[in-house]
């Protein structure tokens, strides 16, 4: 009896400490990183804006040989209400700010210092766009290339119908799932996501309300359990045959590609244990990966392939989240659709040529087909 009573007894002391507002006493940062990336960010109204940079370097073995390196710089900031009857809606904005890219795969070097933006609205069944900027020189090499000025597309909202409720029973998520279900309903659910975990610093800011850093990597034990669903399904759907083997293999090079990926992924993040909501996520990854290339062997009727370098990506940025009013997205009042834009861009090509056979015979004189006959 005092054993159970005493079990009984630390249960509810548990619950409570993880609901009373001073529940940073009762969870360790570890916790908190794991419990927060675990929360269903579907449940509340949330505004961020991110900036992203990405590199990407190409190596060769051999030394007469060059790689294609680029880098890019994006970014954006997005809104979203609390999702309705598990439809999201969203809007925002992204802009591409620098782009490089050069070396001996491309054939030249292509440079953009000049942003590239446009907007979006998502709504239960559109998806609005409207670009806000291009560079001058990007439209005129438009122009003179496809013969078509797109100017008067700038700032123009073009609309295109969208079902959410059909892009999610294609990738699987039915009835009430949803991403978050695949994390804490899925195979995912009794696997610890962030481990590694340290706390930097603890502080208070202008409200008073205390905000933890922290640091922590991605557990590669997640690719491990994916990679094991993989395999069940694949065992269930093909259980003999050399099908089910050549599905074995590419699923174990992919699981081997993720696993690697996992291992680079670096995470930070100030949480509000007030609020109890991440304020700022950070993230850096470094993913090498071999660089292959492939022939076709007749002979033996398969391509093979063997490894001639490596290519490196390198991902870094920031986010930052707060609290949203969640008003609804608005539909913008006037926007282009698909059949307009077509008409819009037809208008500018050159009229087709038009043969006219009146015409031509009453400048040329009739024509007719006369068969020649060869004597023996």
């Amino acid at each position: 009896m005092k054993s159970s009573f005493f079990k009984s007894g630390v249960a509810v002391m548990t619950v409570a400490s993880l609901l009373s507002p001073s529940a940073s006493f009762a969870l360790t940062p570890s916790q908190w990183f794991n419990q927060l990336a675990r929360a269903p960010q579907t449940q509340t109204s949330l505004a961020a804006d991110a900036n992203i940079d990405i590199s990407v370097a190409e190596r060769f073995y051999a030394k007469n040989r060059k790689g294609s390196t680029g880098s890019i710089n994006v970014s954006m900031a997005l809104r979203t209400p609390k999702a309705d009857g598990g439809l999201q809606t969203s809007e925002g904005l992204l802009s591409l700010n620098k782009l490089k890219m050069a070396g001996t795969d491309f054939g030249f070097q292509f440079t953009i210092d000049e942003p590239i933006a446009f907007e979006w609205k998502q709504t239960s069944d559109m998806v609005f766009i409207r670009v806000t900027k291009v560079p001058a020189s990007l439209l005129s090499y438009a122009k003179e290339s496809l013969e078509t000025d797109f100017s008067g597309l700038i700032g123009k909202w073009i609309g295109f119908p969208f079902s959410q409720k059909s892009l999610l029973e294609d990738a699987g998520i039915v009835g009430g799932d949803s991403a978050n279900d695949v994390i804490n309903k899925g195979p995912l659910a009794k696997t610890t996501l962030i481990t590694s975990v340290r706390q930097e610093k603890k502080y208070k800011n202008a409200a008073g309300e205390e905000i933890i850093r922290v640091t922590g990597r991605l557990n590669p034990a997640i690719a491990t359990v994916l990679y094991q669903e993989e395999v069940k399904q694949i065992k269930k759907d093909w259980p003999v045959g050399t099908y089910r083997t050549e599905r074995l293999k590419d699923a174990y090079k992919s699981y081997q590609k993720s696993l690697a990926a996992l291992r680079g992924i670096y995470l930070a993040a100030n949480i509000n244990t007030t609020t109890k909501q991440f304020e700022r996520i950070e993230f850096s990854a470094k993913i090498t990966e071999p660089k292959e290339e492939c022939t076709w062997n007749s002979a033996y009727t398969k391509e093979t392939c063997k490894v001639v370098g490596s290519t490196t990506t390198t991902v870094k940025g920031g986010i930052n989240l707060k609290k949203d009013s969640g008003a609804p997205v608005a539909a913008p009042a006037e926007f282009m659709s698909v059949t307009d834009v077509e008409a819009y861009i037809d208008a500018q090509r050159p009229a087709p040529l038009y043969y006219d056979d009146t015409y031509y015979e009453e400048t040329y004189g009739e024509t007719s087909e006369t068969e020649t006959v060869i004597a023996p």
